[in-house]
């Protein structure tokens, strides 16, 4: 005889993966006409009004008892009112196993971690092998799950386990109460780029390579905000981080919330740096709300996202996500970039007798090759990735060193970078002019700090003691807007400089050197002048 009734017991019925899946599971259940019950063992009841408005019974019979009361509670429920069992996570998992009849429960693996993440090996392994020779078969919730119970022995030989994905709604609407309650506890300005996270405040979602990476971010995009979403015991270590990171009043801290998709709603980008996830139903939850997706490239994340997806990014690697976080902010601001032109470009009509630069050959270091296009090669490079040369003029314009020099590079990236140095042009162009989809950043001016070093200021200690931001604009068409740049500082090129002859890192590689190198020789041999 066929059961019409399906018993689930799980943990908890707080706010997390696991709980929100069997929310799903078992209002699809209850849609197909059986009676659904749930038993949870301990926590706040999160969940509760929501499995009830959807026609499922919560039963409070075990919570917060000990695990021998539990044992007892629940055989005897079970039989007065026999029914197959579904058990999720590792201590309903265990009482599943000691109470229900053998091969008369399944049960359901959430995360690609040990049975007893805190205890022994052996013993892990131990619980894990007789839940699963007590259970009629198990599930995975994802490939990346099955492999890990499998690779570390936590399944006995010839314990079925199928993967089955997670299920989710597709409802997109948002409750206008917690839109509105959700705006209000989001600090920050409202125009200012907004990065969100979510999950539990717990070393598994790798929290500090997110904060770093943030720090990293906010030297280039100062106008940008972190919004976490979620509760833990780490929260007191990880809002030290971000005071000692200089970013504490930058990190916003939301605590947990029933309105995820009002939250995911207000922000602009996802970040997801766990290292390791069963499956990540809060990735699901993104994509629903159609924003753009940064994650760790670890566990089922990729069987997510998809394994070439652009967004992934080395586990633990603060560098790589800082800029994957900052090329989705630059495609955001002016859409996908194609074209970076960048200039030296001023007008003397006739050479200077006392410039080395503009007397000298190219063999003794003399021409806007050698002075000024390494500048430009160089940060081309840094910003939009190894490139090959297309075209070069290397010119003369005045009979002296080369005065004119346009180089054009190809980047695998997709952009096309123009170079141009230049001392003979009588209407010099704008310092940068970065072309992207959806609208253009300008810089007309060089940086204040080239005029501040002429007036015989200086960094004191390093430190300039007054701004030394560039004017930027947004154009898009005939509508144009400021947009916040950061302050510069030659002088940390040298403090970094003098670290490295301390046995730091030098500021740049030998790579970077040699390639920016190899285009200078290959610009003046390929020349069209």
């Amino acid at each position: 005889m066929i059961s019409k009734k399906v018993t689930h017991l799980i943990t908890t019925i707080e706010r997390g993966g696991a709980e929100k899946q069997l929310l799903t599971l078992a209002s699809k259940q209850v849609e197909s006409g059986l009676k659904v019950e749930v038993f949870f063992l301990k926590g706040k009841p999160d969940l509760k009004n929501e499995f009830e408005a959807s026609g499922v019974k919560v039963n409070n019979l075990l919570v917060e008892k000990i695990f021998l009361k539990q044992i007892f509670l629940l055989s005897k429920y079970l039989r007065k009112n026999p029914s197959p069992v579904h058990a999720h996570l590792p201590k309903s998992e265990l009482l599943a196993a000691v109470v229900i009849a053998k091969k008369y429960f399944v049960f359901s693996r959430h995360n690609a971690e040990p049975f007893w993440p805190s205890g022994p090996r052996i013993i892990s392994n131990l619980l894990s092998k007789y839940v699963c020779k007590r259970a009629s078969q198990g599930i995975a919730i994802s490939n990346a799950v099955k492999s890990y119970l499998i690779k570390r022995g936590e399944i006995t030989t010839g314990c079925k386990i199928d993967v089955v994905y997670y299920g989710f709604q597709k409802d997109i609407s948002t409750n206008a109460a917690g839109l509105g309650l959700i705006t209000n506890i989001m600090p920050g300005q409202s125009s200012n780029y907004k990065i969100g996270t979510i999950g539990r405040l717990v070393p598994q979602k790798d929290y500090p390579t997110l904060l770093s990476a943030f720090s990293n971010v906010l030297k280039s995009v100062p106008n940008t905000d972190l919004y976490v979403v979620g509760e833990g015991y780490l929260q007191k270590d990880l809002i030290e981080l971000s005071k000692s990171l200089g970013i504490n009043d930058k990190v916003h801290w939301l605590g947990k919330t029933e309105y995820i998709k009002e939250f995911l709603s207000k922000i602009d980008l996802f970040v997801l740096p766990s290292k390791y996830e069963g499956f990540g139903l809060v990735l699901l939850e993104a994509m629903i709300a159609k924003k753009p997706i940064i994650a760790a490239n670890n566990s089922a994340i990729p069987e997510v996202l998809g394994k070439t997806y652009e967004g992934l990014f080395s586990t633990g690697d603060v560098k790589a996500l800082a800029e994957h976080i900052k090329k989705v902010i630059s495609d955001g601001v002016i859409g996908k970039i194609f074209r970076l032109e960048s200039r030296f470009e001023r007008f003397r009509e006739t050479i200077n007798p006392e410039s080395w630069r503009e007397n000298q050959s190219a063999s003794e270091g003399g021409g806007n090759l050698l002075d000024l296009q390494p500048h430009l090669l160089s940060t081309a490079l840094d910003w939009f990735g190894p490139a090959e040369l297309v075209s070069s003029s290397i010119n003369s314009i005045r009979g002296g060193a080369d005065d004119d020099t346009v180089l054009v590079l190809k980047h695998a990236s997709g952009v096309d970078s123009y170079l141009s140095a230049s001392t003979i042009i009588g209407s010099p162009g704008p310092r940068i002019r970065l072309i992207g989809d959806k609208g253009a950043l300008i810089i007309s001016d060089l940086d204040p700090q080239e005029t501040m070093l002429r007036n015989g200021l200086y960094p004191k200690g390093g430190v300039w003691g007054e701004s030394t931001k560039s004017k930027a604009f947004i154009h898009r068409g005939d509508e144009i807007t400021e947009y916040q740049s950061v302050d510069g500082n030659y002088a940390q090129f040298y403090v970094q400089v003098k670290e490295a002859l301390s046995g730091g890192s030098w500021p740049v590689s030998t790579d970077e050197a040699l390639s920016v190198a190899k285009i200078i020789d290959l610009a003046r041999l390929n020349s069209i002048r």
